[in-house]
């Protein structure tokens, strides 16, 4: 029974009362609702972390989007999609906001779903190479403004993609 309640709280598996349980999809509906939901956590681990970045943020983007890369070019997917996951997470654990960061891992797990139609829907066996470039630059950069841009245009261009496949 644990692993069942994990999975459901990974977002793996969807309970239903007195019927049971089932394997998550993605439809429209829930796409736009994990989406909207990102867009709101990491617009607001931003507005956290904005005034206390360090040196220690930025390389820890820099060397998890190099992780990223790496596994980008030897085409492995899985890797790819944990190295994305820990990209992403570095702002929600500088954010020094643990239900924050605990939100963020609830969504995880359907985030790796997420990732894995998206590289379906584009063909692809990660991210682009460059996918993350301009998102470290204005992470690490000086107007927050253009930073939340980013993420709801980078969130955008995703759930188009995936929307259009399924």
């Amino acid at each position: 029974m644990l692993l069942i309640a994990a999975l459901v709280e990974e977002g793996f598996l969807v309970s239903v009362p007195y019927e049971g349980y089932f394997v998550q999809s993605f439809n429209n509906k829930n796409l736009k609702d994990l989406c909207e939901m990102r867009i709101g956590l990491e617009t607001l681990a931003f507005k956290l972390i904005w005034d206390h970045r360090t040196d220690k943020f930025a390389d820890t983007l820099a060397t998890r989007n190099e992780d990223l890369k790496q596994a980008i070019v030897a085409e492995d997917k899985t890797c790819a999609i944990e190295k994305e996951l820990a990209l992403h997470a570095t702002v929600y654990e500088f954010s020094d906001n643990e239900l924050l960061l605990g939100a963020w891992k609830t969504l995880s797990g359907r985030l790796q779903l997420y990732w894995s139609l998206h590289q379906k829907a584009q063909h692809r066996l990660g991210a682009r190479i460059d996918g993350h470039d301009i998102y470290i630059r204005l992470a690490t950069g000086n107007d927050l403004n253009a930073m939340i841009a980013e993420i709801e245009e980078h969130m955008a261009r995703g759930m188009q993609s995936v929307s259009d496949s399924i």
